[in-house]
């Protein structure tokens, strides 16, 4: 074993330099331990007041799928209501997911050009945010990764009963464990069928037609009793109309945001410069190009998993923020960095040394690794919250901005640390331009609470209360504040 990794070369230790950085980045992000997100902060809620059962019905304000709703809780009820057990199962499918990226890519690609793609992937910065974040997104993308590996490594030709099986029971899990997941199974059935056409092994269909049955069982259970409620609700299509993908664009408008998210997709896996973009783009049709000439069933199973997600978000079924396409990162890194090989094989020694330096200039656009020195950081509820509980005095009055008010339900509720933290008869009301109607509560000394706020409205409310007080304190974090004004008098 020694032997066989001292013939390893240069660029398989730069591989494997990378990942162990991308792991302990990702490890680095969650030992901060930053305060949860006020989306984090609202599902995380909503974990701990349910049962287990309660976890198979519709979320309020978030969606999490079942089976990783479940292993959050799970986390919680192990190790107690903190961040660091709420964001330890996403960082694990993190971690996995580098490692087992490094095998997809390698499937493909010799070692030199592995470093590219396991760079981005390491280092994109949506990507990070996910790896420690109380949130599914992390996970789809290891099911990603690893549906793909399986469908590689279980061949067409090599289907029998017990991988039928197999098979069976992983899809049918995939679908109650990771939304998106949905779409690679569609991609992996048709992947599947097109190869027993090509190969002419009819045999081997039930191997695959059987499973393909028992997703689809399983996902139309799903859809009618969990999906299909959400479905067409107001706040939802508000929220995220302008990135369902006009299927046919009719207009001037629909052309325009259906342009943006398509090169959206690329921005999230390589970077937003027009030198990212364009390298993004012609590797990626390069790639396919080339499968399409040579192995048309990787064009399939690379394909139909995002053209089906494109296709569910014209129906309106399913949004392309960027946040839900992160689970084909993997497919669209990859692709890119197969393209990227395609290129250089085929230009000269004088023209690769040229075509290094932009590639250079891309991965220093990658903007993740600056969290190994600068701290990493949506909003600060907690050390807010900790302020207040420090220099609060018995009768103080205190204001919550509404936007604060599901990361103060669960720091005030459900944290480890709740008793502390909780501030008796806060007023939390929604603050709008009117600000003189607003309801002021009564005492000497008034606290302003701030989270998910920018600095403008923090300056904002905190001026319009000082018509009748004065600024005794203030403490700023992230997205937040505690203002402490005593009445003028």
């Amino acid at each position: 074993m020694i032997k066989s990794l001292d013939k390893k070369g240069f660029f398989f230790w730069l591989a494997v330099s990378i990942i162990v950085l991308g792991m302990g980045l990702r490890i680095l992000m969650y030992v901060q331990n930053r305060s949860l997100f006020i989306d984090e902060a609202c599902l995380s809620s909503q974990l701990i007041e349910r049962t287990y059962g309660g976890l198979f019905e519709n979320l309020e304000y978030q969606y999490a799928p079942p089976f990783f709703a479940i292993a959050e809780k799970a986390m919680v009820e192990i190790l107690g209501p903190n961040e660091y057990a709420l964001r330890l199962f996403p960082l694990l499918a993190a971690l996995l997911g580098l490692v087992l990226f490094y095998r997809l890519c390698s499937k493909f690609l010799p070692d030199r050009y592995l470093i590219f793609p396991l760079f981005l992937f390491s280092f994109g910065m949506p990507l990070l945010q996910y790896a420690t974040e109380v949130k599914q997104y992390s996970s789809d993308i290891l099911v990603t990764i690893l549906l793909l590996l399986l469908s590689f490594r279980w061949k067409v030709e090599d289907l029998n009963f017990r991988k039928a099986i197999w098979w069976a029971l992983i899809g049918s899990f995939v679908v109650w464990f990771s939304m998106p997941g949905v779409f690679m199974l569609f991609g992996l059935g048709i992947f599947y069928l097109y190869e027993i056409y090509k190969k002419q092994l009819y045999d081997n269909a039930v191997y695959i037609l059987v499973p393909i049955g028992l997703w689809l069982l399983s996902f139309g259970i799903y859809y009618f009793t969990i999906i299909r409620k959400d479905i067409g609700l107001e706040n939802l299509e508000d929220y995220h109309g302008r990135f369902f993908l006009p299927l046919l664009p009719t207009n001037l408008e629909e052309l325009t945001q259906f342009g943006e998210i398509i090169i959206t997709f690329f921005r999230t896996a390589i970077g937003a410069t027009i030198l990212e973009l364009s390298f993004g783009v012609l590797t990626f049709f390069l790639a396919l190009y080339t499968f399409w000439k040579k192995d048309f069933s990787k064009v399939i199973i690379f394909t139909l998993p995002i053209l089906a997600a494109m296709i569910a978000s014209g129906l309106k079924l399913y949004s392309l923020i960027p946040r839900l396409t992160l689970f084909f990162m993997p497919i669209l890194i990859l692709l890119i960095g197969i393209g990227q090989e395609r290129i250089f094989e085929r230009i000269s020694t004088k023209w690769k040394w040229l075509l290094i330096m932009p590639l250079l200039v891309i991965v220093f656009n990658q903007k993740g690794y600056q969290y190994f020195y600068n701290r990493f950081s949506l909003e600060e509820m907690r050390p807010v919250l900790y302020q207040v509980a420090e220099k609060r005095k018995e009768g103080d009055a205190a204001f919550l901005f509404v936007h604060g008010k599901h990361s103060y339900h669960f720091y005030a509720n459900h944290y480890q640390d709740a008793e502390r933290l909780k501030i008796p008869n806060i007023v939390i009301e929604e603050w709008d331009d009117q600000l003189e109607n607003i309801e002021i509560p009564k005492g000497d000394r008034l606290w302003l609470v701030f989270s998910h706020a920018e600095k403008d409205e923090i300056a904002q409310y905190t001026a319009f209360f000082q018509k009748e007080y004065r600024t005794l304190d203030i403490f700023e974090a992230k997205s937040g504040a505690a203002v402490l004004l005593e009445l003028k008098k």
